[in-house]
Parts: structure tokens; C-alpha cells; sequence
């Protein structure tokens, strides 16, 4: 059970007057046997322009009832120093402008950001720091909503004061008291100089005085006004004070249904939840009612801003945990429900390889993609290929990026993989040779265009693979070279001829090198059908076989210039090579 302490002052100047930017919760005012002063708004750009006035600065929202009937009349001031006892202006004049509604039943016509123009019975945009507003034949129980605008933005106050007419406002909507039902509420009437105090209770029917309730702090728990009279040591009345006490019904609400969200991430048990799917099964008319949420039940009963949550909330529990959903409306004390959110789990789908290897050779052969569920658990779930198939196990014989979603058939949650298919091949590939009389010829390897694998090399023998496509220092001689797919697809095996060309030969008869041949033909195994000479321009010279000396220089007996040569080899192989010379005088 919650207490409620409320205290009042003897003297009007005790109370605090505050004032509302919005008109959804107005202030209460009312003019009553002496001038009431406010404070005015600052900060507050306002909402536009409302009838008469072009702009509403710093708007501040009250509202008035009406006590006895007839005409009323209000003077509205505003000052920077606020106001004397006398009523009179302190520090600086201010601009003070209003717009006046009425007569209303009650004050829904609140709940939307401003009253119908049609209904405004009195407005006034002047630069004037003194307005006048009348109420032509008032009604007792009417009220009437006043907007006060602050133009020129400065503190200060504002005093209402009722200059003349023969109704009136009524004051006790300033001293009502709200409690929320069951709440025990504290009266509090300390009175200077007052040793006995005399307490009143009208439940709307009838006046009892209280017994046994001579003090300052009544405890209460029904609704109605109390009344008490301070008295002093020699048993005077001194100022007589009224309390309404006003029970409001805590909001009726119902206990709502668990919210289920499938885990964003498999096997974390986090999920992302909309709060607000929650609200229409908590209070069904939730356009009339506020919903805000709490890690704990505590922290929704006091409103603890350390512990409110968005709407948009991820568990910080895994799979399972309880929030707390406060709710009220405007004419109702909040209530707070607890709400579940429980995380489903996303299928555990199997990893395997990301990527997937699919040799050419084997065309139209297939390989299999699997889902990752189980045999056994298969029956349990639903499957979705990016190429459309429907089953847990797929054959295909393309390259691609497959993608396939699982989906569990009784929660609905889902987890999707990938899996990438390159194409692989058996190598295709032609030679580079650097041949030269030396120990140091090469032989690079040039992979051709439609090669798709990742290849590694080997010379002679099928072992030991090298990642560089590069052999050198070789003699003279032929080569066995393979080139091996390191994704499995097979290896290929082709053969190169290195014969130790010349690069040049000095024919002046000295018997040492007076003679271009082959060096490889004494060195390895090479079956030549001829060798041409050309010089450089394309006429043929010479064409001698593997085992004759030779080409001595001469083209019809006659020596050639020192110069290029060129030459073509066809071996029995069928192997074509060419190439060019120096010779040198």
C-alpha cells in the first residue's frame, strides 16, 4: 500500500503555480478573493499560429471552472520582477498575448494539440504587457481553456486577476488531491501557533466531524473534502483549510502472450523484439493509453530512467527472459504486467568447405551440396536453393555461388548458408626457353588463358612440385615437365627440348669455333629432321643436318658479313623452334 503526503500552506503565497506547454495537461487556475500570480514559460518555440495569433512562444496551457454563474472579467499582466502584495508589476513590462476556448463539459478536448478555432470566445495579439479577456454569461460547472504566450521570451510572471463581473471562478480545483485507489494519503495542515485541529469529512452526502483527530497530519484512505480548523492556545479559528481528495482506478489490463522471436545468430539465444507487438493484448484501446518498458518490476513501479528500455529491445538474457510493461492513460494510475520474450533457436546447420571444387574433365558428371541436417532430422525441416531446389541434397555441375535456407517447420526460424563451386581444370600450358651453349638455360612455363586451376610444377620426375613455373640452370637436353592442379583435377605432362644454341661462332679458320651447330645434339637424345640459316632479311642461306659440322659461315663459298642470323629447327617431334645468332669477325 503506497502513502501519499500533501502539503498545504495557510497563506496563498505558499502554493506553487505551474504551468504546462501542452494542452494536453493543462494547469488549473481561478481568480478567487485576491490576485493569483504564475510563472511564465521560457525555451519553448511553440506549435504556429492559432486564430488571432500569429505565433505562440512559450505557450503555457491552464484551464478555469466556473463556480457561480454570469459575466467574468480578467485582467492578464506580465512582468519580469513578478508582483507586489499590492498586485503591482515588479522589474520590466513584458508582451503577454492569449487566446481564450469555451465553454467545455470537461477537458477532452485537450487530448489533441490545440481546441477548435470555432470555440475561441477571445484573443489578442497585441504588443500590450496588459490583456483583457471576458467570459459573456458562464454557467457553473463549464471550464474554460486559456492560452498564455510569453513573445518576448524573458522569465518573469504572470498575474490573472478577475477585475469584475458577477460570476466566479472555483478555487478548490486547486486544492483537489490525487491518489491512485488503495493508497493511504497524508494530510498535512501544520499551522503556526495552532495547538488543535478540527477535521471534517464530507463523503458528497452528509458532514461528520472527525473524532480522535486532533493533529496536524490526518491519515486518510477515502475520497471526499476534509476540512480543518486550526485552533489556537485560546481556542480561536484560525485559517480554515479544504482538501478533495480524488481516488483515480489503476488501468485494467490483461497479461499478455510471450513474445517469440527467432535468434539472430545460432546458438547465441539473442533476438531482436518489438515491444510494441505486446501493447493491444495488454490494454486492446492502446491509442488511449502510454506504454513504456523496464528490465524489472521495481524500476516500472517507480519510473527508475536508468532502467527503461526502447521499444526496439535485444534480450540481454539469453533465450529467456521477463521485462515489465507499465501502462496508463490520462484518466487512470498506471499498471505494470510482466512480459516474456523467448528466443527460438535457429537450425544448426552442419558446417562444411565454404568452396567446392568442379573439374571440367568431369563434365556432365555432378558433385553433391548438402544442407548440413542430418539424416535422421531431416523430416523436421524445410530446405530452399538459391537454384531453386527443395531438397536437402543437390547435385550440380556449375560453377556458382549456392545458397541454400533451412527452415524449421514447427518454429518457423531459419538459417541460411553458402557454398562457392569453382571450376577446375587439367592444365594447358606452352613453353618459354632461354638456350644458350651454356649450363644455364631455362625453361619457363606459360599457362594458357582457358587454364582455371591453381597449379604447381615438376621437371623430369612427378615429385617434388615447385609453386614458380620457373627451371633454370639446365643443360643442353630434352625435359619431361608437369604441371600438377592443386585442387585435385589431375596433371598434365608434356616435353621440351633444350639443344644448346649458339648465340654466336667466329668463322676465321683458327679451329676454335669456326663452325654454328647444335651443343645439345652430342648431350641428349634429340631427333632433328633439318636446320635452316636465313639471314635478316628472310633469304635462306644454309640448311645443314644434326651430325654435320655445321654452318662455316660462307653462302656459295663466299664468307658472310659479320651480323644476325636466324633459324628454324623442325624436330621429328614435330616440336618447331626458332631463334637467331650472331656471327662475328
Amino acid at each position: 500500500m503506497k502513502r501519499v503526503v500533501i502539503y498545504v500552506c495557510l497563506i496563498i503565497s505558499c502554493f506553487t503555480y505551474a504551468q504546462s506547454p501542452n494542452c494536453s495537461s493543462p494547469e488549473p487556475f481561478c481568480a478567487g478573493d485576491s490576485s493569483l500570480v504564475f510563472s511564465n514559460t521560457t525555451g519553448n518555440n511553440g506549435f504556429g499560429a492559432v486564430d488571432c495569433l500569429s505565433s505562440t512562444p512559450n505557450p503555457a496551457w491552464f484551464y478555469i471552472q466556473i463556480d457561480e454563474p454570469g459575466n467574468l472579467n480578467f485582467e492578464i499582466i506580465q512582468s519580469s520582477g513578478g508582483f507586489d502584495d499590492n498586485g503591482n508589476p515588479i522589474g520590466a513590462l513584458l508582451d503577454v498575448d492569449f487566446a481564450l476556448w469555451g465553454p467545455y463539459e470537461n477537458l477532452d478536448v485537450c487530448e489533441v494539440n490545440t481546441p477548435p478555432t470555432n470555440d475561441i470566445i477571445a484573443c489578442s495579439y497585441s504588443p500590450s504587457a496588459t490583456e483583457f479577456a471576458s467570459i459573456s454569461n458562464a454557467q457553473t460547472g463549464e471550464y474554460y481553456i486559456m492560452l498564455i504566450t510569453n513573445f518576448e521570451g524573458v522569465p518573469g510572471s504572470i498575474l490573472l486577476n478577475q477585475n469584475s463581473g458577477s460570476g466566479a471562478t472555483d478555487c478548490s480545483i486547486l486544492n483537489v488531491i490525487e491518489a491512485c485507489e488503495n493508497e493511504v494519503v497524508n494530510l498535512d495542515a501544520t499551522t503556526n501557533e495552532a495547538v488543535n485541529y478540527v477535521w471534517e469529512f464530507n463523503n458528497g452526502n452528509s458532514t461528520i466531524e472527525l473524532e480522535n483527530s486532533n493533529t496536524p497530519v490526518l491519515e486518510v484512505n477515502q475520497e471526499g473534502v476534509y476540512t480543518v480548523t486550526p485552533q489556537d492556545n485560546l481556542g480561536n479559528d484560525l485559517t480554515t483549510q479544504e482538501f478533495n481528495l480524488v481516488y483515480t482506478p489503476y488501468i485494467q489490463i490483461n497479461e499478455p502472450s510471450a513474445l517469440v522471436e527467432c535468434e539472430t545468430e545460432p546458438e547465441l539465444g539473442l533476438a531482436e523484439f518489438n515491444l510494441q507487438e505486446a501493447n493491444q493484448s495488454i490494454f486492446s484501446i492502446n491509442d488511449e493509453a502510454s506504454f513504456s518498458y523496464y528490465l524489472t518490476e521495481e524500476a516500472a513501479i517507480n519510473e527508475n530512467a536508468e532502467e527503461l528500455i526502447s521499444s526496439t529491445f535485444t534480450n540481454t538474457q539469453a533465450y529467456n527472459q521477463t521485462i515489465y510493461v507499465r501502462v496508463k492513460t490520462s484518466s487512470t494510475c498506471a499498471s505494470v504486467i510482466a512480459l516474456d520474450l523467448k528466443v527460438t533457436s535457429t537450425p544448426n546447420i552442419q558446417s562444411e568447405d565454404d568452396t567446392l571444387i568442379y573439374c571440367q574433365e568431369d563434365f556432365p558428371e555432378t558433385i553433391q551440396l548438402d544442407a548440413g541436417i542430418p539424416l535422421d532430422e531431416q523430416e523436421d525441416y524445410s530446405f530452399s536453393w538459391s537454384n531453386g531446389e527443395i531438397t536437402p541434397v543437390i547435385a550440380i555441375n556449375q560453377a556458382g555461388i549456392y545458397t541454400v535456407t533451412v527452415t524449421n517447420n514447427l518454429s518457423g526460424c531459419s538459417s541460411s548458408k553458402s557454398q562457392e563451386v569453382i571450376e577446375s581444370n587439367i592444365a594447358s600450358f606452352s613453353f618459354e626457353i632461354e638456350d644458350t651453349t651454356q649450363e644455364n638455360n631455362s625453361i619457363s612455363i606459360i599457362l594458357a588463358a582457358e587454364s582455371l586451376g591453381n597449379y604447381e610444377y615438376a621437371l623430369d620426375y612427378a615429385f617434388d612440385f615447385q609453386d614458380e613455373p620457373l627451371f633454370e640452370n639446365l643443360a643442353p637436353g630434352i625435359y619431361d615437365v608437369f604441371v600438377r592442379d592443386k585442387n585435385g583435377c589431375g596433371t598434365q605432362k608434356d616435353s621440351v627440348a633444350i639443344l644448346g644454341v649458339k648465340d654466336f661462332f667466329t668463322p676465321n679458320n683458327d679451329g676454335i669455333n669456326d663452325f654454328w651447330q647444335l651443343e645439345g645434339i652430342v648431350k641428349a637424345d634429340i631427333r632433328i629432321d633439318y636446320i635452316q640459316v636465313f639471314n635478316r632479311y628472310g633469304k635462306h642461306i644454309t640448311s645443314f643436318s644434326q651430325n654435320s659440322k655445321g654452318w662455316d659461315g660462307t653462302y656459295k663459298g663466299k664468307p658472310m658479313p659479320a651480323n644476325d642470323y636466324w633459324y628454324v629447327i623442325q624436330l621429328q617431334s614435330g616440336q618447331i623452334l626458332k631463334g637467331n645468332f650472331t656471327l662475328k669477325r
